[in-house]
């Protein structure tokens, strides 16, 4: 039971970490900081997760998503980093080669959940679509 209680510990501080990475990234986007976005999200998930982000996006889709579940073990975990990802995509320049592997992993990953989740999301299905939107303009 203790070791139960402690994988459930580790679960919602896992939850709690993307969720309040959501809120940073968002925050800086509201004051107008966007170029400080990357950063951030780089530099606490090397901290916090010990890889590199931008390693993590150079990969082949499937060690891209075997790093994401060696890390995120719920798919609401894998959903807040897509929406990390695309969040950050949005916030960098357009023309960037870095916006679009932000945007092509969120995607990856959003259409990854939405193919092997029980439960069909429509928020899901629009970021699906915004995201592909983004990527063809």
């Amino acid at each position: 039971m203790p070791q139960r209680d402690y994988l459930m510990q580790q679960l919602e501080e896992m939850g709690y970490f993307l969720a309040s990475l959501i809120r940073r990234v968002l925050k800086l986007k509201d004051d107008k900081r966007e170029d400080e976005i990357t950063g951030l999200l780089h530099d606490l998930i090397q901290e916090k997760l010990s890889f590199s982000i931008d390693d993590a996006l150079a990969i082949e889709n499937d060690g891209f998503l075997s790093l994401m579940k060696e890390h995120f073990t719920t798919e609401s975990q894998l959903e807040k980093m897509a929406e990390l990802l695309l969040l950050t995509g949005k916030s960098i320049h357009p023309l960037s080669l870095n916006r679009l592997n932000y945007l092509e992993k969120s995607l990856f990953l959003y259409t990854y959940l939405q193919e092997t989740s029980d439960n069909f999301s429509f928020t899901r299905r629009d970021k699906i679509l915004e995201i592909q939107q983004l990527l063809n303009s």
